[in-house]
């Protein structure tokens, strides 16, 4: 079976130049995220996972695809960052901004709700101890506070929050905040918290302001089904070899609902012949 970057290693199109070309990740990083459109215009995101294949189309950007990744990568202003890095890690939120409203109805009226620290709590060790399985389970089952405790009892865990960076978080729009909005909307509003100090990641959670959060630097974190995405896993188990829906969104997105740009991006790869829904 090939996998994605076997496909492209000795491909190079007309609409690239070597200097210009893909930085693809290390051989011992392969799990990738593609997305799809299919044929009523409804949107999947499919993790790969460590055996998963990657269509040649993804890694064949147009030429329109190609332009846009590299405008959005010069607005970053980091030499460093390569428009193979933007499209894995970024374009998730340009589509989740692009569908604000329906996003934060949809993540703040989660239950449970998720907040960056529950994603992490398994580290503690009292958590281990009061679920030895290592099994996460449902959230409701442990008291917000408890879940609180859990997550800063581990001193790595406490660096790893000191400060939090890169956070996106939901709160109500009433709130002032010392973040870069990203979107505001009727009831909720969408921040980006580049820096949050332990104290105040606890004090949002534990007056109930922060609605839900995520890390934003990792396109796998995404809650790509509140974003308005149809989520596929690959499965491997006992000689199975294809991807199986995951989650359904409750509101489908359309790719016509999306920015040009992103619309060229999200179309190297349409199926014509099936649907996701």
């Amino acid at each position: 079976m090939l996998r994605s970057q076997t496909i492209i290693s000795s491909v190079t199109t007309d609409l690239e130049s070597p200097e210009t070309q893909f930085d693809y990740p290390a051989a011992h990083s392969m799990d990738t995220t593609w997305y799809a459109v299919d044929a009523e215009g409804h949107l999947g995101v499919f993790d790969t996972g460590e055996n998963g294949w990657v269509p040649a189309a993804w890694n064949l950007p147009t030429q329109e695809s190609t332009a846009y990744l590299r405008e959005q990568v010069e607005r970053l202003g980091d030499d460093d960052y390569s428009t193979w890095e933007y499209r894995e890690d970024r374009l998730p939120l340009g589509i989740l901004l692009a569908n604000g409203a329906s996003f934060c109805h949809s993540f703040s009226n989660r239950h449970p709700p998720l907040h960056y620290h529950q994603q992490h709590i398994r580290f503690s060790p009292s958590y281990r101890a009061a679920y030895p399985g290592g099994k996460t389970p449902d959230f409701t089952q442990i008291a917000a506070d408890d879940q609180l405790l859990y997550f800063l009892e581990e001193p790595c865990l406490r660096f790893r929050i000191s400060p939090v960076r890169d956070l996106l978080m939901i709160l109500p729009s009433t709130i002032e905040f010392s973040g870069d909005q990203l979107f505001l909307g009727k009831d909720f509003q969408i921040v980006l918290a580049n820096e949050l100090t332990t104290d105040d990641y606890v004090e949002l959670h534990e007056n109930g302001t922060c609605r839900g959060c995520f890390e934003s630097r990792y396109g796998p974190s995404y809650p790509h089904s509140d974003i308005g995405l149809y989520v596929y896993g690959f499965d491997s188990s006992f000689g199975k070899e294809n991807f199986v829906r995951i989650l359904a969104p409750l509101t489908p997105l359309r790719i016509q609902e999306l920015p040009d740009g992103i619309q060229s991006v999200l179309r190297n790869v349409e199926f014509l012949d099936l649907t996701f829904a």
